[in-house]
């Protein structure tokens, strides 16, 4: 919805900090590859792995 221009660059800081902050849980990751991975796909699906890449990386 950002890159098309449908939401704000405010509200889209808001809901990437939320996203960001779910990819740090291990109850998050557990889900997104065993569930929610098959929901998504593209560009999106692409930033929700380099956030648990990242927080994984951190750790």
């Amino acid at each position: 919805m950002y890159q098309m221009k449908s939401i704000s660059e405010d509200d889209w800081h808001e809901l990437r900090t939320i996203a960001v902050y779910w990819c740090m849980s291990k109850g998050f990751q557990e889900w997104w590859t065993t569930l929610g991975r098959l929901n998504f796909t593209g560009k999106f699906a692409a930033f929700i792995d380099h956030e648990i890449e990242l927080a994984n990386s951190s750790k």
